[in-house]
C-alpha cells in the first residue's frame, strides 16, 4: 500500500505548494494595490494643498489690490482738494469709477483663486476615487484568485484520492451491511482438444481477480 500512497502523497504536496503559491500571489496583488493607492492619495494631498495655496494667494492679491484702490482714491481726492475742486460732479464720478473698477478687479482676483482651488480639489477627488477603486479591485482580484485556487486544490485532492487513495474492497465471504453473506462467483472451466487428448485451459471467472482452470 505504501507504493500506492506514494503518488498520493507527492500529489498532495504539489497541491499544497500550488495553493501556497496562489496565496502568495494574491498577497502580492494586495500589497501592490495598496502601494499604488498610497501614491494616488499622496497626489490628492498635493492637489488639496495646491487648492489651499490658491485661495491664500487670492486673498493676498485681493488685499494688495484694495490697498492700491484706496491709495488711488486718496491721491485723486488730494489732487482735487489741492485745486479747490469740490467732490461733486465730474470729480465724484472719477473717484466712483475708480472704486467700481477696483471692486471688479477684486472680484476677478477672488474668482480666479476659487477657480484654481476648484480645479485642484476636483483633481484631488479624482485621485482619491481612483485610490479607492485600486484597493477594491486589488482585494477582489486577490479574493478571486484565492477562492479559485482553493476550489482547484479541493478538486485535485478529490481526484488524487479517487486514483491513488486506499481501495475500499470487500473481502470474499464477508458479511454485507444487510447481514447476508456474499457468495463467491461460480467457477467456470473450459475444455479444449479433440479425441482422447482433453486439456483444461484457464478461464476467467466473473471476478477478475480469480483465474480458474
Amino acid at each position: 500500500m505504501s507504493g500506492a500512497l506514494t503518488p498520493f502523497v507527492m500529489g498532495t504536496v504539489g497541491v499544497a505548494m500550488n495553493y501556497q503559491a496562489a496565496r502568495a500571489q494574491a498577497e502580492a496583488i494586495k500589497q501592490q494595490s495598496a502601494a499604488e493607492a498610497q501614491m494616488l492619495r499622496q497626489n490628492a494631498y498635493y492637489h488639496e494643498a495646491e487648492a489651499q495655496m490658491a485661495r491664500q494667494k487670492a486673498q493676498w492679491d485681493e488685499g494688495i489690490l484694495r490697498e492700491q484702490i484706496r491709495s488711488t482714491m486718496g491721491t485723486q481726492r488730494a489732487a482735487y482738494a489741492a485745486r479747490g475742486v469740490r467732490m461733486t460732479g465730474s470729480p465724484f464720478e472719477v473717484i466712483s469709477e475708480t472704486l467700481i473698477q477696483g471692486q471688479k478687479d477684486i472680484l476677478a482676483v477672488r474668482y480666479g483663486g476659487e477657480l484654481q482651488a476648484y480645479k485642484a480639489l476636483a483633481t484631488a477627488d479624482m485621485y482619491r476615487q481612483k485610490a479607492a477603486y485600486v484597493l477594491s479591485a486589488g482585494a477582489a482580484t486577490a479574493g478571486t484568485l484565492t477562492r479559485t485556487s482553493l476550489f482547484s486544490s479541493a478538486l485535485s485532492m478529490y481526484n488524487l484520492w479517487n486514483v491513488y487513495g486506499p481501495p475500499q474492497r470487500q473481502p470474499l465471504g464477508a458479511t454485507s451491511t444487510a447481514g447476508t453473506k456474499t457468495t463467491q462467483p461460480p467457477l467456470e472451466t473450459g475444455i479444449a482438444g479433440t479425441g482422447s487428448g482433453m486439456t483444461s485451459i484457464p478461464r476467467m471467472s466473473q471476478d477478475p481477480r480469480i483465474i480458474l482452470y
